[in-house]
This record gives structure tokens, sequence and C-alpha cells, in this order.
């Protein structure tokens, strides 16, 4: 399994196109276009886009899942239709039963658990059969139109040929098909996916006790000063979008600095960049966009909803989506029977049978981080960069190179609290391993006993107690044949 996620990864760079945007992008308008936007308002909010769907989508309430079938003008500049180029998912890492997903821009994670919770309707299409694939083939073959949707689990079911019987977790809209989380439309990078309804439920238990790191990879307008900095504001959840408001549930982000970049403008004058590092301590909707964006006045490079409009549109002119990256993601192993967060009985402090017994657990307890490299796009828009120091010219030619914040990133697979800690913590994820660390025999514990070991806070969030809710609901799946 893990020579398979290896040979993946090394194919990554070399066989992934780059996501060339949407025809309808604001890079396609004409040159004259981005004049006439000048003389608009500060706030960006009277700008004549004509009927493009990403730019229709943001200003007249569509939403930017839909897709946008207006015919095209040519009266107001619109360049020529370009050919679609897609981008397809492809495997980091296989566990026996978690995967690890390189999610393209573009691809949609469906939230079909939560839609039925809330009574919403789901969409036809979320079906692989509806597109008409039943191989792989046939979606490599189909013809994409201008933002028609294309998600992420029809990848998933087709690579595991379509099989339901062997994989019902997959296909199972109450487990939004084994996605264990969602990244946003044009977000690339590593989704967490599970085989099983067991694995998946688990692997929610971890995100919900903070037991996944994840580290993203954003540019920034502007010189982001101090260069590492923790954003704590509250997010409040508005539809499709959100805002910094002290009633809001808590988050926080911490950003680190990785390098200074400038860039000329056409009058003459020079704008300022960051490319920065972002780890997460819990994980709320656009949470990195909105804090930098709000939090610290440096809105995310082609950002579209918390940024002036006529920055974005520049800013898609050489960049064409927006620059935010899941780079990296730490996870517990939890495939098999006996691999069970809250496992322990609440009455025992995790049922240990003594230190010796709690120590042979943990050693045998295994810890995932996978990379996922910047795509080429991503790669493209630093080439319309200039770094200010051999600093930033140095990293700017490692991930130009292998698409890498350093050279010795690669994945990490080890036991036990102690490797743990020096080989995925300390190198991928310091800040958010500090502020939700995991002691020894943690993941065994029920999420209450957890809760009142001393030092810990209880907080907002941090679930009612009943250590019976996070005991296993489900069964590991039954094989066709034996191994």
């Amino acid at each position: 399994d893990e020579d398979e996620g290896r040979e993946s990864r090394s194919g990554l760079s070399d066989g992934l196109e780059s996501y060339g945007g949407s025809e309808l992008d604001p890079l396609d308008f004409a040159e004259d276009s981005a004049a006439e936007s000048e003389e608009d308002d500060a706030e960006g909010g009277n700008l004549d886009l004509g009927s493009g769907g990403l730019l229709t989508s943001m200003f007249h309430g569509g939403s930017l899942q839909s897709e946008d079938k207006r015919p095209r003008r040519r009266d107001q500049g619109w360049a020529k239709p370009k050919k679609i180029r897609v981008v397809f998912p492809s495997l980091i890492w296989r566990g026996k039963d978690v995967l690890v997903v390189n999610k393209p821009a573009d691809w949609i994670c469906s939230a079909s658990d939560v839609d039925k919770k809330k009574g919403r309707a789901l969409d036809p299409n979320l079906r692989c059969q509806a597109k008409g694939f039943k191989q792989l083939d046939d979606m490599i073959n189909y013809k994409f139109a201008d933002r028609e949707k294309k998600y992420i689990h029809w990848w998933i079911q087709l690579m595991h040929g379509l099989d339901q019987k062997a994989y019902p977790n997959l296909f199972d809209e109450d487990q939004n098909y084994g996605l264990c989380h969602r990244l946003d439309r044009e977000t690339s990078g590593t989704v967490l996916v599970g085989l099983t309804q067991l694995a998946r439920q688990q692997m929610r238990e971890c995100f919900h006790r903070h037991y996944v790191r994840k580290l993203y990879v954003c540019l920034a307008h502007g010189k982001v000063e101090p260069r590492e900095q923790t954003v704590d504001r509250n997010l409040e959840a508005m539809g499709q979008k959100a805002r910094l408001h002290p009633n809001g549930k808590r988050a926080r982000t911490h950003v680190k600095v990785l390098a200074y970049f400038t860039r000329p403008r056409k009058d003459g004058g020079v704008d300022e960049y960051s490319l920065c590092t972002c780890e997460i301590a819990e994980g709320r909707m656009h949470q990195i966009r909105l804090h930098m964006s709000a939090g610290i006045g440096a809105p995310i490079v082609s950002e579209f909803y918390y940024q002036k409009a006529k920055t974005m549109i520049e800013d898609r002119r050489w960049c064409q989506r927006v620059f935010l990256h899941a780079y990296a993601v730490g996870f517990p192993d939890v495939s098999g029977d006996t691999r069970r967060v809250g496992n322990g009985s609440p009455d025992t402090h995790g049922g240990d049978c003594g230190l010796v017994e709690e120590e042979k657990r943990d050693a045998e307890q295994e810890w995932h981080c996978c990379i996922c490299p910047l795509t080429p796009e991503l790669k493209q828009a630093l080439q319309e960069l200039t770094p200010i120091d051999e600093e930033g010219t140095k990293l700017l030619n490692t991930i130009s190179e292998i698409g890498l914040l350093h050279v010795k990133h690669e994945a990490v697979h080890v036991m036990g609290t102690g490797s743990r800690k020096k080989d995925i913590d300390d190198m991928f994820f310091p800040w958010s391993s500090e502020v939700n660390p995991i002691d020894m025999g943690d993941i065994n514990k029920p999420r209450d006993v957890r809760d009142s070991a001393p030092g810990r806070s209880k907080g907002k969030g941090r679930g009612k107690g009943d250590s019976d809710a996070l005991k296993a609901k489900a069964k590991p799946r039954c094989r066709l044949a034996p191994e």
C-alpha cells in the first residue's frame, strides 16, 4: 500500500496537466476592459461583467457550484472561447481503508450528507451513472463544458470499478461518498477518503478531536508582517460566504511567511506579495480565505469573495484560480478492526491495563503524513513574480523544480507518539500540534475522558461528554474473498 502511494506521488508532477481556468474567467476580458474597470468605485460593486459564469454567479447571487449555460455575449469584448482542459484527480497514498487523493482545482467535493440532513434537494448528477460513466475512460474521454460540474467522488467510484457491493461507503449519500472532509471548488490538494463506513466515521471523529493536521500554502497580496502570526477571530457562516463575527465559532489560523515577491504594474508601480503557509486549529468554512483578507488585510490572489472585484479580475490575468493549496495532511491510521478512536472504557480512563499496556498500544498506532506538491498552474503563476531576496529565489527554484517547499519534504509513515512528534509534527505542523496536542493514549480514550484530563479545557465544540456516541457505529467491510 505504501509503495503504491509513492508511485502515484512520483508521477504527480510529470503527468499532471495544468488547470487552465474557466473560459469565462476574467482573464478572457479584452485589454480595454481592465482600463474601464479602473473607473469604477473603490468597492468594485458597479462592474459590468456580462454573463460570464464565475463572475456572474458572484455578482448576481448564484452559486459558484452552479453551471452557467447562458450564451456568451461577444459584443462586450469577450475573448474567443478556449478548449476546456480537464485535470483529473490522482492517488497520493492508499492505506487499508483510507485514501489520500489529490483534488485538482475545479472539482467539487459533495456535501450530500449535510444537504440531506437539512432537507435540501440533491443534484441529480451526483450519481456517476447520470453522466453515463461506466468506466474511467468514459469520464476521461467526456467533453466537459465550461463550468460544468465535476464531482471528485465520480473519479473515486470509477477507480474502484463502480463496485458498490465491495465498496458500499463510496456510493452512500449519507456518508458523503466516503469523503471525510471538503475543499472549496478552486482549492487543490489533499483529500481524505474512507473506503469503509467505519474508517470514515473514525476519521471524522479524528477531525472533531483535532487529531488531523493540515498545512496550506497561499499567495497573498501585500507584505504580510510580522512574518509569523496567529489570527484568532470567530467566523460565522452566511450561506455560501462567511464573516468575522464575535457570535460565530472560534477559528484560529497560524500564518507564516515563506518569502516576499514583487510584480510590476502597467502604470510603472510595483505590487507586493507574500507566499505563506497556514496551519488551522479548527477548519471552518473559508477560514483561511477570510482570515487572510479581513483578519490581516492580505487577501489571497484571485480570491473572488473577500477582495475587491477589480483586483480579482486583474489577478486572474496571471493566476487563473484562487492561490490556495492543501499541501500536507497528517492523520492517525484508522484502518481495520483494532484501530478505533475512543475505544476504551471511561471507567478506567481508556481501559488501559497499566502503563505497559498503554505504551504497547501507542507503539502499535501508525501515523501518516502525505504531501501534495503545488500544481503546475500555481507554479506557473509564481513565475510571474520576482523574489526580493536570495531566500525567496532559492524557494522559488525548489518549487519550480519539484513543487515542494523543501527538498526534504516527503510522505512520512511512523509508529508511536514519539516518532510522530519528531518526524511529522515538528516538520510540518509545529503550531497546530502545540495548540491541539495529542498525548500518548489519547486516541483510545473517549472524548469526555480526554477533556477531563489535567490541563485540558473543554471549550466550545468539544462535545457533550457522551462516550457512547463515540463508539463505532459501523462494522468493518466484509471482503469478497479472504486475503
